[in-house]
């Protein structure tokens, strides 16, 4: 029976990497379970299509599955929640650094692009997405804003509005316009850590308890 339990385990995980390059190349809508199956053969394997239901009981659950594994979701938690003895300033530097690596990666970053194009017309991309992201980053993010305004050290505020500018700036980094505009402008353009350095120093500015 441990044989059989390990198998089943090992097959999953070829789903989901086989799963990754087709979504990577063909979009959310685009894939197939023919096309994953094709990409198993790619790499010698030999799977029926169908039987990717047994594995999977629907095309979200394995997109789920695909997000979760290729940013280590886990791990980013772990990673997070283990850094929010730092003060405001060092913590939101830990979240926006790891943020944004992963928005560099390839794979990570095709996966986003999904969400941006295809997600109006398949709000469950969206929903799936924000699944993934928000239990991974904004849960324990918003559990330290919360944390720290108890205690004096940030404005009381809506926690909600500190979370959408702070992730919602990085995000729109992938949008062209965005990118584009940091080109323009006057003003030299900045390094990723820069970057993150001015977000969070006038994100800080406005959560100053000084301010009223």
């Amino acid at each position: 029976m441990a044989r059989t339990d390990k198998n089943f385990g090992e097959r999953k995980a070829e789903i989901v990497q086989a799963a990754t390059q087709a979504f990577v190349k063909n979009g959310y809508e685009g894939t197939s379970n023919r096309l994953i199956a094709e990409e198993m053969k790619q790499k010698g394997g030999n799977f029926s299509p169908q039987l990717i239901y047994h594995y999977f009981e629907s095309k979200e659950a394995l997109f789920t599955a695909v997000m979760q594994q290729a940013a280590g979701l886990e791990d980013v938690g772990t990673h997070i929640r283990a850094s929010m003895h730092l003060p405001p300033e060092q913590f939101l530097q830990v979240v926006a650094s790891i943020y944004m690596n992963l928005m560099r990666d390839r794979v990570i970053a095709s996966l986003f692009q999904i969400n941006l194009t295809e997600g109006f017309k398949k709000p469950e991309i969206t929903q799936l997405v924000a699944h993934v992201i928000v239990s991974a980053f904004v849960i324990p993010t918003n559990d330290y804003l919360y944390a720290m305004m108890e205690q004096g050290k940030l404005r009381r505020c809506h926690t909600g509005v500190i979370l959408t500018q702070f992730f919602g700036t990085m995000t729109s980094l992938m949008l062209p316009i965005v990118r584009e505009s940091q080109r323009i402008t006057p003003n030299e353009p900045l390094h990723r850590d820069q970057f993150i350095k001015e977000m969070i120093s006038n994100l800080l500015f406005g959560l100053s308890p000084d301010r009223k």
